[in-house]
C-alpha cells in the first residue's frame, strides 16, 4: 500500500474524524489528536493494514486514543481540584518576608515540568507515594523518579546561583483535615 496513503487520507480523513466524534463526548481537539495519533500509527504499519481494512483500523485505534485522552484530561482536573482544596493559604499571623519567601518557592516550581510539578505538590500537601501513584496513573517507583528528577533540578539551580539557598525547601502545608496535634513526649 504504499504510495497512496495520501489518496487514502483524502477519502477517509473526514469519516475518521465524524466516526471518533460521536462515539466520544470530548473536545474537539482531542478528536483531532486522536485522529492524529491513528494516522501515525497507521503509517508505521501502513504494509500490515489491508486497504479495505484502514477505515475500521483507524477508527478503532483513534476511538481508544481518545478514551485516553479524556481520562488523561480528567485525572488532571481531579488532580488540580485535590490541590486547591489541599494548598489553600493558612491564615496565619505570617509576615510579608515569609510571603516573599513562599512566592519565590512557588515561582522556583515553574522552572520544573508540568509534571514533576503536580508531584511534588502532591508531596508536599502530605500525600504519599502510594496516594500520589493513584491520583497520577503513574506506577509508585515513577513518582519517586520524578521527585527525585525535581529535587535535582532545583539543587542544580540553587548551585547555577538561580535562586538562593535558602529558598530551595518548599514549605509543607497543613494537610486539608488540619494540623497535626503537639508531641507530648516525656
Amino acid at each position: 500500500m504504499i504510495g497512496d496513503e495520501a489518496e487514502l487520507y483524502r477519502m477517509l480523513s473526514p469519516r475518521v474524524l465524524q466516526v471518533v466524534g460521536q462515539r466520544v463526548r470530548t473536545s474537539p481537539e482531542n478528536v483531532e489528536d486522536a485522529c492524529h495519533f491513528a494516522w501515525v500509527a497507521f503509517l508505521r504499519r501502513s504494509d500490515e493494514v489491508a486497504r479495505g481494512a484502514a477505515l475500521a483500523w483507524l477508527t478503532t485505534t483513534a476511538v481508544h486514543e481518545a478514551y485516553k485522552l479524556v481520562k488523561r484530561q480528567q485525572r488532571a482536573r481531579s488532580l488540580d481540584q485535590v490541590l486547591d482544596t489541599a494548598l489553600e493559604p493558612v491564615a496565619s499571623g505570617r509576615g510579608p518576608p515569609d510571603r516573599a519567601a513562599e512566592s519565590e518557592q512557588l515561582r522556583l516550581l515553574r522552572e520544573l515540568p508540568e509534571r514533576q510539578q503536580r508531584i511534588l505538590l502532591l508531596q508536599a500537601a502530605g500525600f504519599s507515594h502510594a496516594e500520589i501513584s493513584q491520583h497520577t496513573g503513574d506506577t509508585e517507583r515513577t513518582v519517586q523518579r520524578q521527585l527525585g528528577r525535581a529535587r535535582r533540578t532545583l539543587t542544580r539551580l540553587q548551585r547555577s546561583g538561580a535562586i538562593p539557598h535558602d529558598t530551595t525547601t518548599i514549605p509543607r502545608p497543613a494537610p486539608p483535615w488540619g494540623p497535626r496535634p503537639p508531641s507530648t513526649t516525656l
